[in-house]
């Protein structure tokens, strides 16, 4: 699910402003990586039973 987290930033998400604004927004590969590996320790590392809504849910709030 990391990878598809990365494919919705670049398929919804559109840089607000500056000179490419409008434009989708564009991870670079470091910061893809980044995201998938939080979604790995933050998500997936939670005990079994706890939820995958609530672990996300709970790992913003302590981010």
């Amino acid at each position: 699910m990391g990878w598809q987290i990365v494919d919705w930033i670049s398929e919804y998400l559109i840089v607000p402003d500056g000179p490419t604004a409008g434009e989708p927004f564009a991870l670079t590969d470091q910061q893809a990586l980044f995201v998938v590996q939080l979604y790995i320790r933050r998500v997936l590392s939670w005990p079994p039973g706890l939820g995958e809504f609530s672990a996300a849910r709970c790992s913003l709030l302590a981010a």
